[in-house]
């Protein structure tokens, strides 16, 4: 379990890490506000995500074994503790992840030519 999530958790820092200097580094075209930014956003919000999730999994299970047989159970509120920041992460951006993913659903309405008087 330690092995697989500290692999989980490099794979998706890296990818979060590279999703978001792609955005700092994009050329801010028209097409890019449409589709490729909010996309890529979307993608580094999730693995940023899943890698502290598997960072916690992985600190966890590597403690849990160092301890063995002593105080097992003693030491689950402290796990409980260590994901209070993970929560907080996750109930501070999950209003713009919902946002990002309307965006992307959403049909873009066509801009029309007509002069209106008022």
């Amino acid at each position: 379990m330690f092995a697989i999530s500290s692999l989980a958790a490099l794979c998706f820092s890296i990818t979060s890490v590279t999703m978001f200097l792609s955005i700092l580094t994009s050329r801010y075209l028209v097409w890019d506000f449409y589709y490729s930014l909010p996309s890529k956003l979307i993608l580094g919000l999730s693995s940023l995500f899943i890698s502290i999730v598997s960072i916690l999994v992985s600190f966890c299970s590597g403690h849990f074994l160092s301890i063995r047989d002593k105080l097992k159970f003693a030491v689950f509120p402290i796990y409980a503790f260590t994901c209070l920041p993970l929560t907080l992460f996750a109930v501070a951006q999950f209003p713009l992840y919902l946002d990002l993913i309307r965006s992307i659903m959403a049909p873009v309405p066509k801009r029309s030519l007509e002069v209106t008087s008022i």
